[in-house]
C-alpha cells in the first residue's frame, strides 16, 4: 500500500473501552488502529471518559453545547504543545474544537460521520443541533461519510454539494464463529441496539406480536437501553407477548454470545447510518433483516430488506424463513460471501489518499 511521508493526524473522536457496544466507539477505535502503522495518531476525547456518544446526543442542547465548548477550550489550551499535519473529527462533539483548531493553526479539517441529528430525531428539523451540524459542516476540508445512505441525507437534508463527501467504511474486527447451546427449544429472534424511536423499537415490538398469533415456536429478546426502555417494558406488561424478554444494557461479550444463540436478527430502523451489529451477526453466522433506510445494506447486499414500515412483511418474511430452512440458510452463506468482498476492498486506501491530498493543498 503506498502511503507516502507519515503524517501526523490529531484525532478528535469517541473514547472506547472494549467492554463498550456502542457502533460509533467501537468504528472509531478500529479506524485508529488501522490508522497507527502509517500516521502518528493524537488521540483526544472528551472527558470524563464516560461521556456517551448516544446518550450525550440525546441530553439537553445546552448541555451538549457546553461540553463541546469544554472539548473546544481543552483543546485550544493544549495547542501550543502539539505538533500536527491535519485534524480529523468524529461527529458532533468535536465540531466546535475543530473549526477553531483550524482557524488557529491552518491545517486542513476533516468531519467524520457516524451519526447525525436525522438518524437520531424525528424532528431533526426543528433541533437546535440539526442547525450547529449543518453550519459547522459549511467548515469542512472534507467530509467523511460511513455510508452512501448518510452521503445522501447530507445531501437532500444538509445542503452538502456531493463532491465534499466520501464515503469511506469503516474497518471491521473480525470475530470466529462458535457456537454455544441454547437453553430453550424455540427460534431466538433478537434485536440489540438503543431503546429510541428511529431505531424501529416499536416495530420489534408490532413484529413479535404478529408473529406470536401465528405460531408458538418463537421468542425475543431486545437488549439495550435508551430514553423509551420503561415505556416499553410498560407496554409489554399492559399488553403481554408471550416469551418476550428484556435484557438491559450488555457489555460486548454478552452482546456476542447473544448473537451466536439468535436464529436472526432483527434491524427495523428509521434511520441507520451504518449498522455494525448487523456485520457482527453475518460473521456469527446469524442471518439478518435489515431495513431499507440503514448503511449497512451496501455490504450485505444479501440480507433480507424491508422497508421499516412494512412490518407485517417483516413478520412474514421471517415465518417464511423458518417454514423454509433453505431460504434461512441462504441468507447465512450469502452474507459470508458479502463479508468476503469487504474484506478484500478495504476503505483504509482512499482515507490515507485524502489525507495526503489534504497535506499538500494545504501546503
Amino acid at each position: 500500500m503506498q502511503t507516502g511521508k507519515r503524517l501526523t493526524v490529531l484525532m478528535l473522536t469517541w473514547h472506547y473501552s472494549p467492554s463498550q457496544t456502542s457502533g460509533i466507539a467501537k468504528a472509531g477505535h478500529a479506524l485508529i488502529q488501522s490508522l497507527k502503522p502509517y500516521h502518528n495518531i493524537l488521540e483526544f476525547y472528551p472527558k470524563p471518559p464516560h461521556f456517551h456518544p448516544i446518550l450525550q446526543s440525546q441530553a439537553p442542547y445546552h448541555s451538549n453545547l457546553s461540553n463541546a465548548q469544554a472539548f473546544r477550550l481543552e483543546l485550544i489550551e493544549a495547542l501550543p504543545t502539539l505538533s500536527f499535519d491535519l485534524i480529523h473529527v468524529h461527529d458532533w462533539v468535536g465540531f466546535l474544537a475543530g473549526i477553531e483548531l483550524k482557524q488557529q493553526s491552518g491545517k486542513p479539517l476533516i468531519f467524520h460521520i457516524h451519526s447525525l441529528e436525522y438518524d437520531r430525531n424525528p424532528n431533526f428539523h426543528r433541533s437546535p443541533i440539526y442547525h450547529w451540524e449543518k453550519e459547522a459542516l459549511q467548515q469542512a476540508d472534507a467530509i467523511i461519510t460511513v455510508s452512501a445512505y448518510t452521503k445522501g441525507i447530507l445531501q437532500s437534508h444538509y445542503a452538502i454539494p456531493p463532491e465534499c463527501i466520501q464515503i469511506i467504511y469503516s474497518p471491521l474486527q473480525r470475530i470466529k464463529p462458535y457456537q454455544l447451546s441454547k437453553r430453550h427449544p424455540e427460534n431466538l429472534i433478537s434485536f440489540i441496539g438503543r431503546f429510541e424511536e428511529r431505531k424501529g423499537v416499536r416495530s420489534f415490538l408490532k413484529l413479535a406480536r404478529h408473529i406470536q398469533t401465528q405460531s408458538d415456536q418463537f421468542r425475543f429478546v431486545m437488549a439495550g437501553n435508551g430514553s423509551l426502555w420503561t415505556e416499553l417494558i410498560e407496554e409489554v406488561l399492559l399488553r403481554p407477548i408471550p416469551r418476550f424478554h428484556f435484557t438491559g444494557q450488555l457489555t460486548q461479550a454478552e452482546v456476542q454470545r447473544l448473537l451466536v444463540i439468535s436464529d436472526f436478527l432483527i434491524m427495523p430502523s428509521q434511520s441507520e447510518p451504518f449498522g455494525l451489529i448487523a456485520l457482527e451477526a453475518a460473521q456469527l453466522g446469524v442471518p439478518v433483516l435489515l431495513s431499507h433506510q440503514s448503511g449497512v445494506k451496501e455490504i450485505l447486499h444479501s440480507a433480507l430488506q424491508i422497508n421499516h414500515w412494512k412490518v407485517n412483511e417483516m413478520a412474514e418474511a421471517i415465518l417464511r424463513s423458518f417454514r423454509y430452512p433453505q431460504i434461512r440458510q441462504s441468507f447465512i452463506r450469502s452474507a459470508f460471501h458479502d463479508l468476503h468482498r469487504f474484506y478484500t476492498s478495504p476503505s483504509l486506501p482512499h482515507l490515507l489518499q485524502l489525507y495526503h491530498s489534504l497535506v499538500s493543498h494545504s501546503n
